[in-house]
C-alpha cells in the first residue's frame, strides 16, 4: 500500500465510527441495524489490518524492528538497532533486576511471578512526544495492549517503575474482583497520588463521595467498590447534583428523541418541572462514575501495604469475595478497619503535601507585608 493509499483508509477508517454510531437510527426508520453495524465493524477491522500491515513493511524498510532483546530472568524488552547504546541497554537489564529484586523483597516469589512472562517492544516515539513508546503484553492469553512511557534520558529507576507496575496490571486481570481497581501503581505507593487522592475526594462532583471525604465509612464502601452503572442514582448523586449528570453522561443513541426531549427540559428549565426531566433523563443513561480507577486503586496499594509480604498470596485466595471483602482480606483487617486506615492515610499524605506551600505562602506574605509597611512610612517620613 503506498503512501497516498494509507492516507485513504485513515480517512475511511475515521468515517466508520459515525457510521457504527448511526445503526440506532437506521433501525429506528426500519433498516437492518444488525446488518449495517456488522459490515462497518468489518470494514473498520479491514483497514486497521491494512493500515497495520503498511506500517510494519515502512518500519521493516527503515530497519525499525526490534531485532535486538534484553532478557532477565524471563523479563525481555525488545529494541531494534540504534535505539539504545551499550550504555542505555545496561541501564534496561539493571532496571529489570531492581523492579524484580523489590517485588522480591516486597511480595516474595509471588510478586516476582507477576512480572516474570513479560515482553516489551521498545519503538521511538512519535513525532508529537518527546519519549520512548514501551509496547507490552499484559497477558500471554489476553490480546489487550498496555503501554508505558521511557523518558529519552532514563535511568534504572525508570525501568524498574515499568516493571513492578506491569505486575501490578498483571494482578488486576488475574483477579476478576478487582478489574475496576488501576494496577499500576499498586505494588509502588506514592504519597504524592494519595494526595491527589484525597483532593479528588473533597472536590468530587458526587454527594456520596464528598461524605467519604468527610469520614462516613459506609459512603467510602459504596464508592470504593466497583461502580454500578445501572445503580439508583440517589446511591452517588444528591438531587442537586442532576443536572451536572445529565450534563456529563455519555448519550445514548442519536435516535432516542425522548431522552434529549428530556434533557433540554432538564438543563434549560428553572422551575420545579426539571427535577422530574432530569430522572426522566437520568433513567435512559448510563450514571457517570464519580471517582476513576486510579482512586479505587488507592484503595488497593493500601490494602496491599497493609497486608505485607503474604497480601498477594491472600489475594488469590477468595474468589467467593466482593471487591471491599476480597480487599480487607488481602490487607488482614475487618472492611470498615480498612477504610478508616485508607480514609486516615490519604489524608496525612494531603497534610504532607500541603505544609511546604502553606510555609512558602506564609513566609512570602510576611515578607510582602513588611516591603508595604516599610514603603509606607518611608512616605510619610518624607
Amino acid at each position: 500500500m503506498s503512501e497516498r493509499a494509507r492516507i485513504r483508509s485513515v480517512a475511511a477508517l475515521a468515517l466508520c465510527g459515525p457510521l457504527c454510531a448511526l445503526a440506532p437510527l437506521a433501525h429506528a426508520q426500519g433498516a437492518p441495524a444488525d446488518t449495517a453495524l456488522a459490515f462497518w465493524q468489518a470494514r473498520e477491522a479491514a483497514l486497521r489490518h491494512e493500515i497495520a500491515q503498511t506500517d510494519s513493511a515502512r518500519l521493516r524498510a527503515e530497519g525499525r524492528l526490534p531485532d535486538r532483546i534484553i532478557r532477565v530472568e524471563d523479563v525481555a524488552i525488545a529494541y531494534a538497532a540504534g535505539t539504545f547504546s551499550a550504555r542505555d541497554s545496561a541501564i534496561v537489564a539493571a532496571g529489570i533486576a531492581d523492579g524484580l529484586t523489590a517485588l522480591r523483597a516486597r511480595h516474595g516469589e509471588v510478586g516476582v511471578a507477576l512480572a516474570r512472562g513479560a515482553r516489551w517492544a521498545v519503538r521511538p516515539a512519535t513525532r508529537f512526544r518527546s519519549n520512548l513508546v514501551v509496547g507490552y503484553e499484559l497477558d500471554r492469553s489476553d490480546s489487550r495492549v498496555g503501554n508505558a512511557w521511557l523518558p529519552r534520558v532514563f535511568d534504572a529507576r525508570d525501568v524498574a517503575r515499568i516493571i513492578i507496575g506491569f505486575a501490578g496490571e498483571r494482578l488486576t486481570r488475574q483477579v476478576p474482583a478487582l478489574a475496576s481497581y488501576n494496577g499500576y501503581g499498586v505494588l509502588q505507593p506514592d504519597g504524592r497520588t494519595d494526595a491527589e487522592v484525597a483532593r479528588r475526594l473533597a472536590l468530587s462532583t458526587s454527594a456520596t463521595t464528598r461524605r467519604c471525604w468527610a469520614g462516613a465509612i459506609a459512603a467510602c464502601a459504596v464508592v470504593m467498590a466497583p461502580f454500578d452503572p445501572g445503580a439508583p442514582v440517589d446511591r452517588y448523586y444528591a438531587e442537586s447534583e442532576y443536572r451536572h449528570v445529565v450534563r456529563v453522561a455519555a448519550l445514548p443513541g442519536i435516535g432516542d428523541s425522548v431522552f434529549f426531549a428530556h434533557r433540554r427540559r432538564c438543563l434549560d428549565d428553572s422551575t420545579g418541572v426539571a427535577l422530574a426531566s432530569c430522572e426522566s433523563a437520568i433513567r435512559r443513561l448510563a450514571l457517570p462514575d464519580p471517582l476513576n480507577p486510579m482512586v479505587r486503586g488507592s484503595l488497593l496499594a493500601h490494602a496491599l501495604r497493609l497486608g505485607g509480604r503474604d497480601a498477594l498470596t491472600r489475594a488469590g485466595e477468595r474468589q467467593d469475595l466482593g471487591a471491599i471483602g476480597l480487599l480487607g482480606h488481602i490487607a488482614g483487617v475487618p472492611e470498615d478497619s480498612l477504610l478508616r486506615s485508607w480514609r486516615r492515610s490519604i489524608g496525612e499524605s494531603l497534610a504532607r503535601e500541603r505544609d511546604p506551600n502553606e510555609a512558602a505562602l506564609l513566609l512570602t506574605s510576611i515578607a510582602w507585608g513588611g516591603l508595604l509597611l516599610a514603603a509606607t512610612l518611608r512616605r510619610r517620613l518624607l
